[in-house]
C-alpha cells in the first residue's frame, strides 16, 4: 500500500506511533487489558492493524463529510478502539471514519465456532446451490415470465431472512436443512412462501371475492405502516423489527384467502419490504 511509508513517518513524526529497538512499529494504547498494537513486523512488514489505519486515514481526507459504516465481527473491537484513538491523536479536529460501527457476534456450528483456519468455513454457494435443488424449494418455485419466485430467489429469502432475524450482537448457530425450510422456525423460509403465493399466476386476473374484502383491507392498512417500520431501523441500522414486521405479516397471508387483490397488495407490501432488506436479489 504506497500510502503506508508516508503516514508511519507523519506518525512518528508527531509521536503518535514509535519504533522499537528490533525495528518493529506499535502503538501504546494505554489499556492494560490491551496495551500495544502491532502496527509492523521487526522486518517493516505491515500488520493487518497497519492496514486498516492507512485505509481509515486515507477516508478520512476523500470521503470527508461521509457517514461510513464499518461491519466487523466483534473480536476486532479492540482493533476498532484503538485505531480510532490513534487516528485522533494523528488528526486532531479531523472526523475519524467510519462514523459508525456494527459490530456482530461469531457464526457456530455443532463443534462450535466455524473457522476458515480448520477448514469448516460454510461456502455460501454451495449452500444456497443446496437448497436451490430441495424438494421443498421446487415445490414452493413459481416459473412465471420473470421467475421473481424461481428456486434460486426462494432459498436467497430463506437463508438472509434466517440471518437477519438474530440479534446482530449475538451468535448465530448455524442451523440444518430441516430448520432452514421449516416455516414454524426460519422467518426467512415463510417470508419465501408468502412470496410464493403472492405471485401465483391465479392473482394476475382472477376474480376478487366478497370474502376478501377484510383481508384487502387488512393488506392495504399493513403495507401503509411499512415505512414507519423501515424509518426506525434504518436510523438503528438494525433489521431485526422490520424483518419480523415482514415474518408476522407473511404468517397472516398464510392463512388469509387467496382473493387476487390481497395477492396483489401483497406483492407490492412484500417487494417493497424485501428490497429494503436486501433479500430480493438485483436481476439488473
Amino acid at each position: 500500500i504506497p500510502e503506508i511509508p508516508p503516514l508511519v513517518e507523519l506518525a512518528l513524526e508527531r509521536g503518535v506511533i514509535l519504533r522499537e529497538p528490533s525495528g518493529a512499529l506499535l502503538y501504546e494504547t494505554g489499556d492494560e487489558s490491551y496495551p500495544h498494537l502491532p502496527l509492523s513486523r521487526t522486518d517493516g512488514f505491515p500488520t493487518h492493524h497497519l492496514r486498516v489505519v492507512v485505509t481509515w486515514h486515507t477516508m478520512m481526507r476523500d470521503e470527508r463529510g461521509s457517514e461510513l459504516v464499518h461491519l466487523s465481527g466483534d473480536e476486532w473491537r479492540a482493533n476498532v478502539v484503538h485505531v480510532e484513538k490513534l487516528l485522533r491523536r494523528l488528526e486532531p479536529g479531523v472526523p475519524v471514519l467510519p462514523s459508525r460501527h456494527l459490530m456482530h457476534g461469531m457464526v457456530t456450528g455443532e463443534s462450535g465456532e466455524l473457522s476458515s483456519g480448520k477448514g469448516e468455513a460454510l461456502l455460501i454457494d454451495d449452500l444456497l446451490d443446496e437448497l436451490a435443488a430441495h424438494p421443498q424449494v421446487t415445490a414452493a418455485a413459481q416459473e412465471g415470465e420473470e421467475r421473481r419466485c424461481a428456486p434460486d430467489d426462494l432459498v436467497a429469502i430463506a437463508l438472509f431472512g434466517f440471518c437477519l432475524d438474530r440479534p446482530l450482537v449475538k451468535r448465530l448457530a448455524w442451523a440444518p436443512t430441516d430448520v432452514l425450510l421449516n416455516p414454524d422456525i426460519n422467518i426467512g423460509w415463510r417470508i419465501a412462501l408468502a412470496w410464493s403465493k403472492a405471485w401465483d399466476p391465479a392473482n394476475d386476473a382472477g376474480e376478487n371475492t366478497p370474502e376478501g374484502d377484510a383481508d384487502y383491507r387488512f393488506a392495504v392498512l399493513q403495507s401503509q405502516l411499512h415505512r414507519r417500520m423501515l424509518a426506525p431501523a434504518v436510523e438503528a441500522l438494525d433489521l431485526l423489527k422490520f424483518v419480523r414486521f415482514l415474518g408476522h405479516l407473511s404468517t397472516w397471508y398464510l392463512d388469509a384467502s387467496a382473493d387476487p387483490r390481497v395477492g396483489r397488495a401483497m406483492r407490492a407490501t412484500l417487494a417493497a419490504g424485501m428490497s429494503a432488506a436486501g433479500l430480493l436479489r438485483n436481476r439488473h
